[in-house]
């Protein structure tokens, strides 16, 4: 049986379908892009607060800092021992956070380590205290080949702003009064505008970036 349906019918309502796809492709491509944009911030923050801590442990064996990414990783996972890894991973508080939590997930004797020790910390009023249980559980052999693979993946990946995909830049000041190092995201003013110029990425998904920031002396810029 012919169809009766009128040709402008048919094309009506495939501009319907075609209009309500890019309606809704205009709400969440802006949204995509924004909490992208969100987690990158957040990920290169904890990046240079990783560098931070990596640079603590460089010269805690080298009585000096580095303004090299490549020669800092190198160190820290050239030494056979796995004795910097792991005093990395204890100092950097946020992945001693994720390697005890992943363990107390998976293992109840971890667990239970953790809670005895974090109920100490609290009772004494220690800092870092998943840096303590961390220490705990290294005396337990098992759990080592875990926690030198979490630390090396973070060593590895800490290197590169993932918003511009181009290394922080890092300078140290040595002088006769001071030791210190500096740790800068690597986002300039013309990475802004040409996201600015970007129709896409700027006018119909409205990003905006900037710097996400630095640390100089030990002082995080976004905590100010």
């Amino acid at each position: 049986m012919a169809d009766d349906r009128p040709k402008g019918s048919i094309i009506y309502k495939i501009l319907i379908v075609i209009l309500t796809a890019a309606l809704v492709g205009t709400i969440l491509y802006p949204k995509h892009l924004w909490e992208q944009e969100k987690r990158n911030t957040a990920q290169c923050r904890a990046n240079m607060v990783s560098i931070m801590y990596a640079e603590y442990t460089f010269h805690d064996t080298t009585d000096s800092f580095t303004a090299s990414l490549d020669t800092l990783s190198a160190v820290l996972l050239g030494d056979t021992t796995k004795q910097l890894l792991r005093r990395y991973a204890r100092t950097d508080t946020a992945l001693a956070e994720q390697i005890v939590k992943a363990l107390s997930k998976r293992d109840t004797l971890a667990k239970a380590i953790a809670d005895t020790v974090r109920e100490f910390a609290r009772l004494h009023d220690l800092d870092n205290p998943a840096g303590l249980v961390l220490d705990s559980l290294m005396y337990y052999p098992q759990y080592l080949p875990f926690i030198d693979s979490v630390a090396t993946s973070r060593i590895e990946h800490f290197k590169v702003c993932p918003t511009v995909n181009r290394p922080y830049i890092v300078t140290v000041v040595d002088t006769s009064v001071i030791k210190t190092f500096n740790i800068q995201c690597p986002i300039t003013k013309e990475d802004s505008l040409k996201i600015a110029q970007d129709f896409w990425k700027s006018k119909i998904g409205g990003l905006k970036i900037t710097n996400h920031g630095k640390i100089e002396h030990g002082e995080l810029s976004w905590k100010k």
